[in-house]
């Protein structure tokens, strides 16, 4: 009987966790700020948004197995891209971090990237333009409003 309600508890959070994914991917859809998902194996990116499309140029499988950090980030930024994204996958703590983009025709894009882990799911994130990241930004604000955690 154990078994029996702890299967079911299981199914019922996998149920509530792929809708909140869900929804977290129909409002990333709409929303005008770059937005992605990461698998927990940390390089498998799962999606992106139509907005990180017109900003890096890139596709879904063009980005697949780590290779966005070559390809959309800044030579000059990677390696310290590299190493807040460690720092962050080891401890989860979500910290604003300014780098630079760059598409597949030069242009680059200076831009904070916000991550949070959600668990059971792998990571998000938000790509803002340069702007003041305190709570008075009006894209921070966007940003809260649209993350999985604010569902």
């Amino acid at each position: 009987m154990l078994e029996k309600s702890l299967a079911v508890a299981l199914m019922e959070k996998f149920h509530d966790d792929r809708e909140k994914m869900e929804r977290y991917i129909a409002l990333a859809e709409l929303c005008p700020l770059p937005a992605f998902m990461v698998a927990h194996d940390q390089a498998t990116v799962v999606y992106i948004n139509p907005a990180y499309r017109v900003l890096t140029g890139r596709n879904l499988s063009e980005l697949q197995g780590g290779r966005w950090l070559d390809l959309v980030i800044h030579p000059d930024d990677r390696a310290e891209v590299a190493e807040k994204w460690k720092m962050f996958t080891e401890t989860s703590k979500s910290l604003p971090h300014r780098h630079r983009y760059i598409n597949t025709d030069g242009q680059v894009t200076d831009a904070v990237t916000i991550l949070e882990r959600i668990e059971g799911n792998g990571f998000v994130g938000f790509i803002l333009p340069r702007c003041d990241t305190s709570f008075e930004c009006p894209i921070t604000t966007i940003y809260k409003m649209v993350s999985p955690a604010g569902l």
